[in-house]
């Protein structure tokens, strides 16, 4: 029905827009959503919440693509259009997406500044105890642990996990996002058997009351065979992403983005055990399909050729990895720009591989493209249409 929506040039573009969204079109729907912008500016009188939900759309659609500048223009373009003290629900609502895609696109310090704000607005609009202020505040912890700031972000999830469980009880969702946050903090922090048992928590309810198939469950299934991973248990940590990637490949397909995300994993966890040719085959069979789904200058075909650099380097295929490294790097670069963490290490290992060398010493962490569980993914990443998100 979605995309019959979508496609029906009888219903309004922003209409329209918003069924390709759901239909998981999201090219299309962020190009409806900016043709909808171009025409309500030119009405009279001008609405600027129409305006504001527009840019939204646009946003939300370009980070569900990875296109992190593009999403940060469409929000930043939307906070714009927003009066704090006019409306400040509505202040905080877009500012909260913008200080989102801030993170996706590197710039943590800016958004944990803006979700300060934004926690302060609904803190006094709504209560600190209302689903959107303990939302901002987890993304606040997010922004937290990309600054390395992990004992301010895991004080802060445990703020929000005691409200959870207190207003919302230990299984419900929200809290069981909470307390994987939790774990991800702590795993930043070297505390590996806290996070382990964090998530073996979190995954059992998962199991019981949503099933062994749930995405919530493979999520937290991924989650732990990451933990195993960087405690080195890397022969678990394998043989947890093969299970989550069969049912993955069965339930979603090969060419799903969960089911590719459980391939990168196994491939890193067969890197730690020094099985590089199996490894690099998962790592080209992963880029291969990115290529043909996603387009050539896709953020996630550079994320496959920066690990397939590696994984080649580790094998003395020095000039190979670096042809892969650079491409990484290009993609990049245009992607999401020269400051943009992801850029600078793709630079450096460009620049490493580059010198000559004797030998190589690559490190690898089992837990790059892990923790898909947390409520800070892009997966929860849309705001409602004019609500607090």
């Amino acid at each position: 029905m979605a995309r019959k929506s979508a496609e029906d040039a009888a219903i309004p573009k922003m209409d329209r827009a918003e069924a390709a969204f759901a239909a998981l079109n999201y090219a299309e729907a962020e190009r409806l959503a900016l043709d909808t912008y171009a025409e309500e500016k030119k009405a009279v009188p001008l609405d600027k919440l129409k305006l504001i939900e527009a840019l939204d759309l646009a946003g939300s659609a370009a980070s569900a693509t990875r296109n992190d500048k593009a999403a940060l223009t469409h929000f930043t373009d939307a906070s714009k259009l927003t009066n704090k003290a006019a409306d400040p629900i509505e202040w905080a609502r877009v500012h909260y997406a913008l200080a989102t895609a801030l993170i996706f696109h590197g710039e943590a310090a800016q958004a944990a500044a803006l979700l300060h704000e934004v926690i302060a607005i609904r803190t006094t609009e709504l209560g600190a105890e209302h689903p959107d202020t303990l939302t901002s505040r987890n993304n606040l912890a997010a922004a937290l642990v990309e600054q390395r700031k992990y004992a301010e972000a895991e004080a802060e999830l445990r703020a929000v996990l005691a409200i959870c469980e207190r207003m919302l009880g230990a299984e419900h969702p929200n809290t069981l996002a909470s307390r994987s946050n939790l774990a991800t903090a702590q795993a930043m922090q070297g505390k590996y058997a806290g996070a382990e048992a964090e998530i073996r928590a979190v995954l059992a309810i998962h199991a019981r009351i949503q099933g062994a198939e749930h995405p919530n469950t493979l999520a937290s299934r991924n989650n732990l065979a990451n933990a195993l991973g960087v405690q080195s248990k890397y022969a678990e940590a394998e043989a947890e992403h093969r299970a989550v990637l069969a049912i993955r490949e069965r339930v979603l397909g090969a060419e799903h983005p969960d089911a590719l995300a459980s391939r990168n994993n196994l491939a890193l966890a067969l890197d730690a055990q020094d099985k590089y040719a199996a490894a690099e085959a998962e790592h080209r069979a992963v880029l291969a399909i990115r290529e043909r789904v996603l387009g050539a200058e896709h953020p996630d075909v550079a994320r496959s050729c920066y690990l397939l650099a590696l994984c080649v380097n580790m094998q003395a295929k020095k000039a190979e990895a670096l042809l892969f490294a650079q491409r990484a790097l290009g993609i990049r670069r245009k992607n999401f720009g020269e400051g943009h963490p992801d850029t600078k290490r793709a630079e450096a290992l460009v620049k490493r591989l580059e010198k000559p060398m004797t030998w190589q010493i690559v490190v690898f962490t089992i837990l790059v493209g892990g923790w898909v569980g947390v409520a800070w993914c892009r997966s929860r990443f849309r705001s409602k249409k004019r609500k607090p998100a």
